[in-house]
């Protein structure tokens, strides 16, 4: 029988079978540990297979087939990075770069350097930026086969 919950540190929707009621789990969103707690009557459904979130258009169902091999394996599934939100809340933050090209932005002659670049800088937040370096970079056009000079940025900031 499954039963849902919302993770304490991102608020995703969890589902889990209620024999994992009281267990510490990592969080599949923000790859923290949490506690699953015990359910009360009211949290407890029965979904059987195909029909949940029949009742939910926005519900995905997902499932996975992971292999069985015997002796070691590499891993099959591996935790995402953590979204720049959960990163920006650790209190060790890392220092991280990251660099855009503006022959990246552009799509059918139409140039969106500067909307990318912004979008990025509000994510991260003023307080967590470091730096923000210009850079000019010489690249191979396929088409053409000639050299063209263009620009970007290199920003560094803690997530």
């Amino acid at each position: 029988m499954d039963f849902t919950f919302k993770c304490p540190n991102c608020q995703q929707e969890l589902e889990v079978d209620i024999a994992a009621a009281g267990t510490v789990v990592d969080c599949p969103a923000c790859n923290r540990k949490l506690n699953v707690p015990v359910p009360e009557v009211s949290q407890l459904h029965v979904a059987p297979h195909g029909a949940a979130g029949a009742n939910d258009p926005n519900r995905e169902e997902k499932h996975f087939v992971v292999p069985i091999h015997e002796g070691p394996s590499e891993a099959l599934i591996k935790k995402a990075a953590p979204t720049l939100e959960v990163a920006s809340r650790e209190p060790d933050k890392k220092i991280r770069i990251k660099t855009f090209r503006r022959v990246d932005t552009m799509t059918v002659n139409k140039d969106h350097f500067d909307e990318t670049v912004s979008e990025f800088l509000q994510r991260v937040g003023q307080e967590y930026i470091i730096s923000v370096t210009p850079l000019t970079y010489t690249y191979k056009d396929l088409a053409t086969e000639h050299y063209v000079t263009d620009y970007g940025v290199m920003i560094v900031f803690r997530g």
